[in-house]
């Protein structure tokens, strides 16, 4: 059957969607936008979405999906993330999906040698992660023309990546992503972006439009959230939104 690879974080993977349930888990994802558009599209959904994901680990994620499997009627819909996130090479093995493998359609051991630095996240006191972290959010906090420059640089690598081996995607956002096109881009930003293809990609330079953030402004809440996640309708107007995209 024709698959849809769903790569993103969070907000992908439909966390904490359904009340009363876990964070992540099957009915969640079964429920999540990138769930819902594949079988709008009559195909079967791959869901490797992670909570606390990177853009980095998201187009990781991607590529190696695609150096192991089939690419035959695969279609990738990559969700990308907030950019103020950092992927780093860690000492230990970090575990992304917990106690969560049933719910996640495709994770590899080899991306727990990777964290996914969030400034939200202030890391683990038990082993050492919270000592470590402050160094790395207070780059992210400096540098935001690099975050964004590091982001367009993983969108350029994934979209050429798959355009070469002839495999058709759709991008979007669910978070905000390149914050000063809202305020005039950075010239050292804009010679990297200048090079993305809208063409596959949904609403890529206005934040008002990303997933989370649109649906919020609309007024719409989830009271079985603790983090920032919504509940199944905006998941299910968003999946119309990427369809009537493709579609056009």
């Amino acid at each position: 059957m024709a698959k849809l690879l769903i790569a993103g974080c969070s907000n992908a993977a439909g966390f904490e969607i359904l009340p009363h349930s876990e964070q992540d888990s099957v009915a969640n994802r079964e429920h999540s936008f990138g769930n819902i558009l594949a079988h709008k599209l009559g195909r079967e959904p791959v869901n490797a979405a992670v909570g606390g994901a990177t853009n980095a680990s998201i187009a990781r994620s991607v590529m190696a999906y695609v150096a192991e499997h089939s690419i035959k009627d695969l279609h990738v819909l990559i969700a990308w993330t907030d950019l103020d996130r950092m992927d780093v090479p860690w000492p230990w093995e970090v575990n992304h999906i917990y106690n969560n493998e049933s719910a996640v359609d495709y994770y590899k051991p080899e991306f727990m040698l990777y964290n996914h630095i969030n400034v939200g996240w202030k890391g683990n006191a038990d082993n050492g992660e919270a000592d470590m972290l402050p160094p790395y959010h207070d780059f992210i906090a400096k540098n935001q023309s690099y975050m964004e420059i590091s982001t367009a640089k993983e969108i350029i690598m994934l979209q050429n990546y798959l355009d070469c081996r002839n495999i058709s995607y759709t991008m979007c956002n669910t978070m905000h992503m390149f914050d000063k096109f809202d305020l005039g881009i950075d010239p050292a930003v804009a010679h990297y972006t200048q090079h993305i293809d809208t063409t596959h990609y949904l609403n890529a330079y206005t934040n008002k439009d990303c997933f989370y953030w649109y649906y919020r402004d609309q007024g719409f809440t989830n009271d079985n959230a603790v983090y920032w996640h919504h509940g199944i309708q905006p998941h299910v107007l968003y999946a119309d939104r990427l369809y009537d995209f493709i579609a056009r």
